[in-house]
């Protein structure tokens, strides 16, 4: 499902990060929030479909972003600067 390949997108570039290939894991990073941004509009429509996968999906996004910014800049990003996140995914 495209849940389900945002959420391995995730997971594929904490990988990547760990490996460090930055530059694949940014890829990564973006296609899976364009897959997330895609859904929300639906999923704002009936919240009763964040729980689940789509949140498993964006709580993955954001590990792999909060990572590869303390990668980048040396800091954890902080909620707001995501708040398309729920506070339970971020």
């Amino acid at each position: 499902s495209t849940v389900s390949n945002a959420q391995k997108l995730s997971k594929n570039a904490i990988f990547s990060l760990h490996r460090g290939d930055a530059d694949n894991a940014a890829q990564q990073i973006v296609s899976a929030e364009e897959i997330a941004q895609e859904l929300l509009p639906i999923v704002e429509q009936a919240a009763c479909l964040r729980q689940g996968s789509f949140g498993n999906a964006c709580e993955e996004w954001a590990e792999a972003v909060i990572f590869q910014t303390y990668l980048r800049e040396a800091r954890v990003l902080s909620w707001g600067e995501v708040r398309w996140l729920t506070c339970e995914e971020y």
